[in-house]
């Protein structure tokens, strides 16, 4: 990452407390957990990418996907939080700029409620998590 507001998670205890502790927003193709604190500097992430999500070949694709998702918006990133994205399994047939938008998505909702902690079960406008995609309901009826 060239940006300087921007860093990998380092200890092993940060990671797991962020996993314990965070705030919790999910999407079609990843899960961000995320704790806030006054002496965090920078935004810190971590990416989890499980056997879920397929082989080697395929879960180091979805870390390359997410950290390059994090790099398209690194200039946005205002908010220093420490932050482990989960990718899901419907994460590679995502278009990269929908993984986009659902991480400045998720970014902006956490910006918005750093003070609160942020549910899954809010109801906020998702555009690109919506149930009724083409691709999601093809076929059904």
């Amino acid at each position: 990452m060239t940006d300087q507001n921007v860093a990998k998670l380092q200890k092993l205890t940060d990671f797991k407390a962020t996993l314990n502790n965070g705030a919790k927003i999910v999407t079609r193709s990843f899960v961000l957990l995320c704790t806030f604190n006054r002496d965090y500097k920078v935004f810190e992430y971590g990416i989890i990418a499980s056997k879920k999500v397929g082989g080697a070949v395929q879960r180091n694709r979805c870390k390359r996907l997410l950290r390059s998702a994090i790099a398209a918006i690194a200039h946005k990133i205002k908010i220093p939080v420490r932050t482990v994205l989960i990718a899901r399994s419907g994460l590679m047939k995502q278009p990269f700029d929908e993984i986009v938008g659902s991480l400045d998505w998720a970014l902006r909702k956490l910006s918005s409620n750093h003070n609160n902690k942020v549910h899954s079960s809010d109801s906020v406008d998702r555009p690109h998590d919506t149930i009724a995609d083409s691709r999601l309901t093809d076929g059904i009826h």
